[in-house]
């Protein structure tokens, strides 16, 4: 089975709600950060000053949103990922604080192993 990639791009004080394919196992959500809106044109990758993106995954057998290990991502470190193991139906990026960005994404990445 191909890998599959998502990803949406929202402004800072929005959240983000993205499907993924809950039957994949391996899966990595990442957040960039932009001082534009990329889907406009040009826009550059920034490191925010402050501010955090908490991601929790929606688990397919009872369809609450539940914590991932390393979810909560400081926006002044961005060179992270956090994984987790399948079995979620969609994924919820929630920002706060976040300051020198206005728009960012959450870019995740599943494998069948």
């Amino acid at each position: 089975m191909r890998p599959e990639i998502y990803t949406a791009t929202e402004a800072v004080a929005n959240t983000i709600n993205l499907d993924v394919n809950w039957e994949l196992p391996s899966c990595y959500v990442a957040v960039r950060y932009y001082d534009a809106d990329p889907a406009l044109g040009a826009a550059n990758e920034v490191t925010p000053g402050a501010g955090t993106v908490t991601v929790t995954a929606k688990l397919v057998n009872h369809g609450k949103f539940v914590d991932i290990t390393d979810g909560v991502f400081n926006c002044t470190i961005v060179n992270s990922f956090a994984s987790y193991k399948g079995n979620a139906s969609s994924i919820k990026a929630v920002p706060s604080g976040v300051t020198n960005a206005t728009h960012y994404s959450v870019t995740v990445s599943q494998n069948a192993q």
